[in-house]
């Protein structure tokens, strides 16, 4: 695929968001596709965590609460760093329902390009909100497509935060 070309001094925010493994390959094609752009895997940033880890279950603890928002506001801040210096960042991300307003809010006051990858009839997918961003069901086409698609539908992706 020949790299995309960006035109704007702030590289743009792209948040790739499924509870399936598609996210990642997707996110990081996506990455290798713009001219300048760095690819930020929400799972390692929480990696960093060593020990004292709280994972979030069915009914996640205050601590596996307050690591999972930790571990958004760092991939956010590591993109935002990247992006001060022009690269576009592509963050894939598992962001459930129940997170999505505390996600949004993180990362204002900037807007991002949020795709949902999930079966597009699915209300009931990790990405918070079927009536913003762009969903795309990754079982409909393969990767290179689907970042076709997103590259071309990015207009569609554009999510305002709180502040934004």
């Amino acid at each position: 695929m020949a790299p995309v070309e960006d035109q704007t001094e702030t590289g743009r925010l792209f948040v790739i968001s499924s509870a399936e493994p598609a996210r990642t390959t997707v996110g990081r094609a996506l990455a290798e596709t713009l001219t300048k752009a760095v690819f930020i895997d929400g799972e390692v940033v929480g990696d960093v965590v060593v020990s004292g880890r709280a994972e979030v279950g069915d009914e996640p603890s205050s601590e596996a609460v307050e690591q999972l928002l930790f571990r958004y506001a760092g991939g956010l801040v590591l993109a935002d760093t990247y992006r001060a210096a022009g690269f576009d960042a592509v963050i894939a991300e598992e962001i459930p329902s129940l997170f999505f307003e505390d996600y949004l809010e993180i990362a204002a006051p900037e807007t991002l390009h949020l795709v949902l990858l999930g079966p597009t009839g699915d209300a009931g997918a990790t990405d918070g909100s079927d009536a913003v961003g762009l969903r795309l069901d990754p079982a409909e086409r393969d990767v290179p497509e689907t970042v076709l698609e997103i590259i071309k539908r990015q207009h569609e992706a554009v999510v305002e935060t709180p502040e934004g």
